[in-house]
């Protein structure tokens, strides 16, 4: 097979890869675990780097439940637009409140939004901080919103926009509040001026 095909292929496989990884919201850890290979080695397959072993594609197959020719289907161009559908995201429990992630990990973005409901008794006092930035809107109920030794009230209709990087908490105030949260991913250091 001529060097240039077997690039190709190895390019397509490993975009096969990564899409069936992603459509499982697997990290490369999960995967290394359900298919017995190190992470380094998904990494460089999903990066078309490495000509895979036969026991390799029997593995990669098994954990993703397909076929091993289905690991080398021509995949539908990605879409522009991802969509995340009305009760489609998991929530978690987080320092007393519950997020629900609303952007999925299809596309490399700075963006996270997250539902967020908040309890009017936390019982996680903590104060939060990361090197990133935070927009809130608030949908139902009211918070305090607490920015280093800053404290706001924001109610329904209200937005609050802050650097993550300073210790900050919310709390709902006379019942649960519902918010928006979007936050970058990115450091701050290295997000581009508007």
């Amino acid at each position: 097979m001529p060097a240039a095909v077997l690039e190709s292929e190895l390019v397509r496989l490993g975009t096969r890869l990564h899409s069936l990884r992603s459509e499982h919201d697997w990290t490369l850890e999960e995967l290394s675990k359900r298919a017995d290979l190190s992470p380094p080695y998904l990494s460089r397959l999903e990066a078309g780097e490495r000509q895979p072993s036969l026991a390799a594609l029997i593995s990669l197959a098994q954990a993703f439940e397909i076929p091993i020719a289905a690991l080398f289907e021509q995949t539908q161009p990605a879409s522009r637009i991802a969509v995340t559908k009305a009760g489609s995201g998991t929530p978690h429990i987080s320092n007393g409140a519950m997020y629900t992630p609303l952007t999925g990990k299809r596309f490399k973005t700075h963006l996270n939004a997250v539902l967020l409901d908040v309890p009017v008794k936390r019982l996680d006092t903590t104060m939060n901080h990361h090197d990133s930035e935070e927009f809130v809107y608030i949908l139902s109920g009211a918070v305090t919103l607490t920015v280093g030794d800053e404290t706001v009230t924001l109610e329904t209709g209200d937005a609050g926009h802050y650097d993550a990087r300073e210790p900050h908490r919310m709390d709902g105030l006379g019942g649960k509040a519902r918010a928006l949260l979007v936050a970058t991913t990115a450091p701050k250091s290295e997000m581009p001026l508007p």
